[in-house]
């Protein structure tokens, strides 16, 4: 039987057919996470950038409102007379020096 071919079974084309399949599903996949994997990169840039930004604000903020608090602390300090200050629920929050000229022992 010279020069005759052995087909391959029935059996063992299926199973390449379904490996080629797999192999493509696989394929598919790996792009797909590839895909997701680089909008997430982008994404995770974006956000360290707007927190980068937020941050510099806020410290920014702070700063201001640590130089207005002095100030206001010394303006307090100067004045010749007492000054209370008290928020919305009735605490005192901040008074200056002479404060025992308005707050007297009750009895």
């Amino acid at each position: 039987m010279r020069g005759a071919r052995i087909r391959p079974s029935s059996n063992r084309r299926a199973a390449e057919r379904s490996l080629v399949r797999a192999f493509a599903a696989f394929t598919h996949a790996a792009d797909s996470l590839e895909k997701a994997y680089a909008q997430l990169q982008l994404e995770v840039s974006r956000l360290g950038g707007e927190l980068e930004r937020t941050n510099a604000e806020l410290t920014q903020s702070l700063e201001e409102t640590t130089r207005v608090r002095s100030f206001l602390a010394q303006v307090l300090e100067a004045l010749p007379f007492g000054v209370l200050v008290f928020d919305a629920s009735g605490q005192l929050q901040l008074f200056g020096r002479k404060r025992n000229m308005i707050v007297t022992e009750e009895g």
